[in-house]
């Protein structure tokens, strides 16, 4: 007896940059079953899995930061709180994430702070959605991104953000087959496969059966 399902997998790369021509918009950075259409099974809805989420922050148009080093005998703990008081003292654009589903509107989840570290710099953005090595979404879901005005203007001339990852898809309604072979079919005691045919339903739906009785020894 064996399950056989036609599902599979595909490997898509989340990739937008934001600059002043996107101020004030709401922008789609990952939406399951959506980037690389030529990939994409038709009637087929796809689940997906963040791997790696980054963004490349480069900000000119505030004044150069420069970030306080670690003085004395601070621990992480204190060192980091040093830095809390620091960024929020300077000038900043943010960068809001969203969350949103099928029925569920927009839900802010995550605010970047963006400074002026020359050239540029890159952030870990995975790691504020989540302690895991992963981020799961559901064929409904999407990540959506904005950058706002923090009293420091919004992004300008050659201000700009790249956002970049990689996520793991994973079809969801695809449809598989099941087989039992039995032993002892015929005068010969041969064996007698016979495939039930195409399973229309699993996962906790109703299975219908469509087919019959083949390749009998």
């Amino acid at each position: 007896m064996s399950w056989s399902n036609a599902g599979s997998f595909r490997n898509v790369n989340p990739l937008i940059q934001l600059t002043k021509d996107t101020n004030g918009q709401r922008m789609t950075l990952y939406q399951p079953g959506v980037l690389n259409p030529g990939t994409i099974k038709p009637g087929i809805t796809y689940s997906g899995l963040i791997t790696n989420l980054r963004a490349k922050i480069q900000i000119r148009s505030l004044g150069l930061e420069y970030v306080p080093p670690p003085q004395g005998d601070l621990t992480p703990e204190q060192y980091a709180a040093v830095l809390n008081q620091f960024d929020a003292s300077i000038p900043k654009k943010g960068l809001n994430f969203y969350l949103e589903t099928s029925v569920q509107p927009p839900q802010l989840l995550v605010q970047l702070y963006m400074f002026n570290r020359r050239p540029f710099y890159v952030v870990d953005v995975l790691s504020y959605f989540t302690n895991s090595i992963s981020l799961d979404l559901g064929s409904d879901a999407k990540i959506t991104v904005q950058t706002v005005n923090l009293g420091f203007f919004d992004l300008v001339d050659d201000d700009s953000v790249v956002l970049w990852g990689t996520a793991i898809e994973e079809q969801e309604n695809a449809t598989g087959t099941f087989s039992i072979t039995c032993a002892g079919g015929g005068t010969s005691g041969g064996n007698t496969a016979v495939n039930l045919g195409t399973v229309l339903g699993y996962n906790g739906q109703p299975i219908i059966i469509d087919g019959g009785f083949a390749n009998v020894a």
